[in-house]
């Protein structure tokens, strides 16, 4: 189910942007994770009848409980990480 994939992806890069320091290999993971963020957004806003680049406050809106609520915790949660530590992509994705 890709709302499901989604939140897992999303409690990845929650795990990695909560680092205190982020090293070259974190890096590179977070990069991977971005791609695989954005195949899947695709998909459930395709699922949810949305635009292609809507964002996750929106998907979290037009999506089913419980994971309405499980996308809103993760919208929250990764707007109150590190600003330095949030990827262009995922910062775009939150807005």
């Amino acid at each position: 189910m890709p709302l499901r994939t989604l939140s897992h992806i999303l409690w990845q890069e929650r795990e990695l942007v909560d680092r205190v320091q982020i090293g070259a290999d974190d890096r590179f993971v977070l990069h991977a994770v971005e791609l695989d963020r954005a195949v899947v957004a695709q998909d459930v806003a395709r699922e949810l009848d949305l635009d292609h680049d809507v964002p996750l406050r929106v998907i979290a809106q037009r999506a089913p409980e419980p994971w309405a609520g499980v996308l809103a915790s993760h919208h929250a949660a990764l707007t109150r990480a590190r600003g330095d530590a949030i990827p262009r992509s995922l910062a775009d994705f939150l807005r």
